[in-house]
């Protein structure tokens, strides 16, 4: 009898245990929550972490340390004074966790969206080897993201960029993507036009579709059509913390057009 209810009052303190972290976990992702969307990334970071201290196996708070990881390091490159270091050890940190979210959820169009968001940032600091390599996973995780949620922006953006990059490539680049995967990537300009128009129709008032949108305009030569969009950038409401930046970008952009 004293065995059975010495066992009850083990189970009822691990049961209260387990809902203590629960609420501490929940209150570290609401003060992180709330300092994210004031757009204090580093200070939203802390707090995300605490929370990842306390459940590793969290998707919830993996995917908060992913997307605040991937913008940190936005942050930091796109600084009146850029601190590239910086911002490749925050994109990295970002793929590595996002790498974990995708295992933990594989049916999150989300997950996949953030992971090869993350890769596209990174991408930009390595050598030609591993940004073959690292596109073929972007491309993979960017088609997840449509297929899982078609109607969703997120992953037109994604492959918008993709497709753009393809089209640039130098020949030495492509000659390592033949090697590494037996076929040249797929993807011109018309492609990347096709998915960031899908893009901009699910997400009119969204900044970051537009502004790519109107890159790959430019290397189509329909700078009226470029300059029309930048133009209108200037309209649009601040809703991330990298819009007043492209605000900035975008007015650039537009004044070498006029």
């Amino acid at each position: 009898m004293k065995f059975f209810t010495y066992l009850i009052i083990i189970i009822s303190v691990l049961s209260l245990s387990l809902k203590a972290e629960k609420i501490v976990i929940s209150s570290f992702l609401n003060k992180g929550d709330a300092l994210y969307e004031s757009f204090k990334n580093e200070d939203a970071l802390l707090y995300y972490q605490k929370a990842y201290e306390l459940d590793k196996e969290n998707p919830e708070v993996l995917l908060k340390l992913v997307r605040t990881y991937k913008s940190c390091g936005v942050d930091a490159i796109s600084s009146d004074k850029p601190q590239t270091e910086k911002a490749q050890s925050f994109f990295e940190k970002a793929v590595e966790t996002g790498r974990v979210l995708v295992i933990k959820s594989p049916d999150s169009a989300t997950a996949h969206f953030e992971l090869a968001s993350s890769i596209g940032n990174l991408i930009h600091f390595k050598g030609r080897r591993q940004k073959v390599k690292l596109s073929q996973e972007l491309y993979s995780h960017g088609s997840k993201s449509i297929k899982l949620a078609p109607n969703a922006a997120q992953g037109y953006v994604v492959l918008g960029i993709y497709y753009r990059e393809v089209a640039n490539l130098d020949s030495f680049s492509k000659k390592l993507a033949q090697i590494f995967f037996g076929k040249l990537p797929e993807g011109d300009l018309d492609d990347s036009e096709k998915m960031l128009r899908n893009a901009v129709k699910l997400s009119p008032e969204t900044i970051y579709p537009a502004f790519q949108l109107a890159i790959t305009l430019e290397q189509l030569d329909n700078n009226d059509e470029a300059l029309k969009i930048y133009q209108e950038i200037s309209k649009k409401p601040i809703k991330s913390h990298q819009d007043k930046w492209l605000k900035q970008k975008a007015k650039e952009s537009a004044e070498k057009l006029k």
